[in-house]
């Protein structure tokens, strides 16, 4: 998941690339690439804090400390809804994941 949110962000694999700067670069993986840590762009939006937090919480290196599915939803639709609130908007992607009927998103 944690993987899955950092490339859907930043377009590339954590794992793949590095920042130079604020330029990605993609970089060859290897075994050890995954106990390095997560690289992190120069010039940083509140958003990309935002994502960086949740994508190095998910990937914790320690398997027994790492979060459940379950809780990935719950902090990712708190925290969606906390940024929307800053923005003085409201979350449709709340109400859209917690949406049982897929019907409606097809």
């Amino acid at each position: 998941m944690g993987c899955l949110l950092f490339a859907w962000w930043f377009g590339y694999s954590p794992f793949e690339s590095e920042f130079i700067g604020s330029t990605i670069r993609v970089t060859e993986c290897s075994a050890l690439r995954v106990l390095a840590s997560i690289p992190k762009k120069a010039n940083r939006s509140a958003e990309d804090e935002i994502i960086y937090e949740i994508v190095e919480w998910i990937l914790e290196k320690e398997m027994i400390r790492r979060p459940f599915l379950i809780d990935v939803i719950h902090r990712l639709e708190d925290t969606i809804s906390a940024h929307q609130t800053q923005k003085g908007g409201n979350s449709t992607v709340k109400e859209a994941s917690t949406d049982k009927n897929v019907d409606n998103y097809v």
